[in-house]
């Protein structure tokens, strides 16, 4: 009896330690895979997160600089007509006092 005892507690003793550190190597590689799944899934969103940011902000720069250029095209075209306005009324005024000049020279004559 004491012999059938001691071969029933021995595997059981032998066991146990095996079961545990199986368990533990088990666990231990099950929570590195889902450690390691979650980290690339975060490190995947965060990725996209700031690709989709950059080109976001890219996008905007761009945007606002087109803008930019076209109003400074529309400016640079309507302060060229203004100047040109300017400079053929001040050219007509120029003439006009030129030709009063002239007449009245003539009508004195």
């Amino acid at each position: 009896m004491l012999l059938e005892l001691r071969f029933r507690l021995l595997p059981e003793a032998w066991f146990r330690p095996l079961l545990e550190v199986w368990f533990h190597l088990l666990s231990e590689a099950w929570f590195h895979l889902l450690s390691e799944a979650w980290f690339h899934l975060l490190s995947e969103a965060w990725f996209r997160l700031l690709l989709e940011e950059w080109f976001h902000l890219l996008l905007e720069v761009g945007f606002l600089l087109l803008l930019e250029a076209w109003f400074r095209l529309l400016l640079e075209a309507w302060f060229r007509l203004l100047l040109e306005a300017w400079f053929l009324l001040l050219l007509e005024a120029w003439f006009r006092l030129l030709l009063e000049a002239w007449f009245r020279l003539l009508l004195e004559a």
